[in-house]
């Protein structure tokens, strides 16, 4: 019996952003072969020229251009449900972010290997070849943070979410406005903060906040707003300063010197992708402990999927069409959810400005989201009390000037009755 060509059968949701979701999925090909998938699902119906389906082509455009072990890699587009859907590898494991927890890190060993990773595959973009052109890719990703990072099961470093990286071989169809900067907020290098300049080294600076976080389990920039941020990429004492202080949060001196360096104020005395991978390699040669693979097979990764989600148990056929549903996978609530692995939201549908330790992209030259405010506490209720007693005299002030208007009136009336009279007579 012949099966229906890229038929689904979705379990639980992976993650949430601003465009859409990531669900994993079980697809069956029209041969009958099985896998696991994970598929990106815009959340608004299938419209070629919208800003969510050209940023997801272009995401799908990017990864098809890449093959390399430590980024993810694309199947297809397909349609379900009348919405644009990117079919992708399935990663299992756990984001970095779910080790940037002080009571989580890693050890410095595979911190340095994740490291590691992430610059080869960043160094890849740049470097490969388009099969069109012949000329380097010339790819940046541009957002660069530990949601982007996965580590799997089987102790391997997976870097996600393309759907921002600028290429100069790749025809991007999503447009941003001229001099619009692409970042996360907290991951801002100080020359794409405060004048807009992007370029690989961008890309290094926020692999260096990644860093950072894996060892100290802070944000680089600590609990500042945007605004801080960009007085301190204006001012290169001031950056020093802070970047000082927060150095010394690394306890292992080579760790910090290689931290450092990625996190140089000036672009290009930062080191580059490929020199980056170098030293972490060198680096984790010299330290001891376990390596990523042996330290994954015997970590338990945390369950972060939730099973109430739009798709959720829903059977698609190859038509793209529901046809079903069936009970999705035993999943943790959708409160433990950490966010899509590969999904930042949108500028346009953000949620209100991230506080600590939250991020997410935004466009510079947009004006700021106004800052979360928290909801107003419910009024509290009535407290009865006695009634505060009268001032000296003043329950009796209205009367007695009642009183005084009413006399002064029959005054003036008597005083007029007498000059009438007095008119009359002497005329």
């Amino acid at each position: 019996m012949s099966v229906s060509k890229n038929a689904f059968t979705f379990h639980n949701c992976l993650g949430e952003g601003g465009y859409g979701e990531v669900y994993l999925a079980t697809q069956q090909t029209v041969g009958g072969i099985k896998r696991d998938v994970a598929v990106k699902i815009l959340h608004e119906r299938y419209d070629e020229q919208s800003d969510a389906v050209k940023r997801l082509r272009d995401e799908g455009q990017a990864l098809a251009l890449l093959a390399h072990p430590a980024i993810v890699s694309v199947h297809q587009f397909c349609e379900i449900n009348h919405r644009l859907a990117l079919v992708m590898e399935y990663i299992e494991g756990a984001d970095v972010s779910y080790f940037c927890d002080p009571e989580r890190l890693l050890p410095e060993r595979i911190c340095v290997e994740v490291v590691r990773e992430v610059a080869e595959a960043l160094s890849h973009a740049l470097t490969v070849h388009n099969p069109k052109t012949d000329r380097p890719l010339n790819m940046i990703h541009r957002d660069i943070k530990p949601a982007n990072i996965r580590i799997t099961v089987d102790g391997n470093v997976k870097l996600m979410d393309f759907g921002v990286a600028r290429s100069t071989e790749m025809d991007r169809k999503a447009k941003t406005a001229m001099g619009d900067v692409m970042l996360t907020a907290g991951f801002g290098a100080p020359e794409a903060l405060g004048f807009g300049v992007t370029g690989p080294m961008v890309d290094v600076f926020a692999l260096g906040v990644t860093f950072f976080q894996m060892c100290t389990g802070e944000s680089f920039y600590g609990k500042t707003d945007l605004a801080f941020q960009v007085s301190l990429a204006m001012d290169s004492e001031d950056y020093n300063i802070h970047l000082e202080e927060r150095l010394a949060l690394i306890g292992n001196p080579e760790l910090r010197k290689l931290c450092g360096d990625m996190l140089k104020f000036q672009h290009e005395l930062r080191p580059e992708a490929v020199e980056i991978a170098d030293r972490a390699d060198d680096l984790w040669r010299s330290l001891d402990g376990e390596t990523l693979g042996k330290f994954a097979r015997h970590l338990k990764f945390p369950d972060l999927s939730y099973s109430d989600a739009e798709f959720c148990g829903k059977l698609i056929d190859g038509k793209g069409e529901i046809v079903g549903a069936q009970a999705p996978l035993a999943a943790a609530p959708r409160s433990s959810a950490s966010g899509a692995p590969g999904f930042s939201p949108s500028p346009s549908l953000a949620p209100p400005a991230p506080e600590f330790g939250e991020s997410r992209t935004l466009e510079l030259t947009s004006p700021p989201p106004e800052p979360r405010v928290s909801a107003p506490m419910p009024a509290p209720p009535p407290v009865a009390s006695a009634p505060m007693p009268p001032a000296a005299g003043g329950s009796n002030a209205p009367i007695l000037i009642g009183v005084a208007a009413v006399l002064a009136g029959l005054a003036m009336f008597g005083i007029g009755i007498v000059a009438l009279l007095a008119a009359i007579f002497l005329s």
